[in-house]
């Protein structure tokens, strides 16, 4: 990184710093975590992201919703993005016909669990499918767990309101002049490798690495081998620029 830039790391869905807490001890990664707990809308959360690069060059990383968020910032930063870091997430809008009906219809479900139950009983049952199995009953579940319980089902339901509304981000990854890193878990289950590969497709200078030993929750599964990915690949990017 040059001395102007600054890092700005994005949590997904009822996330917050947590999520990048063992990428960043691991790296001892300088710059932010934005949160968005109030916002509704992809739009909305992308404002946040420009509002704190305050004009500087920027590096976004994003993980799951987080990633979404960063691909719509960085078609509002425009020429001010330095590089794209998309970790577990996807560029698609809600599909159509049943496949969409089933996504709004599971979403719905944990909502109302949370309502009912609270977002602790929601966050156990939702980490379900987001960890490796090995994971799952360890401290690392216990971890993804009271991260969660930490929000309000309102801003869960808020941040589902955001998904199920998302854009399709294909045009903008098209367009993006900046390189962009792809990681994603190997036992990803919700955004698989083969997802990432597509918008691997997508970009113009894209890198995809598929990390073993992690599912959807990847920075907090395998946090040292995230950190050594992005900062070598933020590395080879600035030597390159400066031959």
């Amino acid at each position: 990184m040059h001395d102007e830039d600054t890092l700005i790391w994005l949590p997904g869905l009822v996330c917050d710093e947590a999520v990048w807490a063992g990428v960043r001890a691991h790296w001892s990664a300088p710059g932010r975590v934005v949160t968005y707990p109030d916002a509704r809308s992809i739009d909305a959360m992308a404002q946040r992201v420009v509002e704190a690069a305050a004009g500087r060059p920027v590096w976004l990383i994003g993980h799951s919703m987080g990633g979404r968020v960063a691909i719509e910032a960085a078609r509002q930063l425009g020429p001010a993005l330095r590089g794209l870091v998309l970790a577990s997430t996807g560029h698609q809008p809600l599909a159509d016909g049943e496949a969409g009906e089933r996504e709004r219809e599971g979403r719905a479900k944990l909502v109302a669990l949370a309502r009912s139950e609270g977002m602790h009983a929601m966050g156990r049952q939702w980490v379900q499918g987001m960890v490796r199995p090995e994971n799952l009953g360890t401290p690392i579940e216990d971890a993804i767990v009271d991260m969660i319980a930490r929000h309000t089902s309102a801003t869960f339901e808020g941040h589902v309101q955001a998904l199920l509304g998302r854009p399709d981000a294909t045009a903008t990854l098209a367009a993006l002049a900046a390189p962009v890193l792809l990681l994603c878990g190997a036992q990803d289950s919700w955004s698989p490798p083969e997802r990432h590969a597509a918008i691997s497709r997508v970009v113009q200078r894209g890198q995809l690495q598929i990390i073993e030993g992690a599912g959807h929750m990847l920075p907090m599964e395998q946090p040292r081998i995230m950190a050594r990915a992005i900062q070598s690949w933020m590395q080879r990017t600035v030597d390159s620029e400066a031959r």
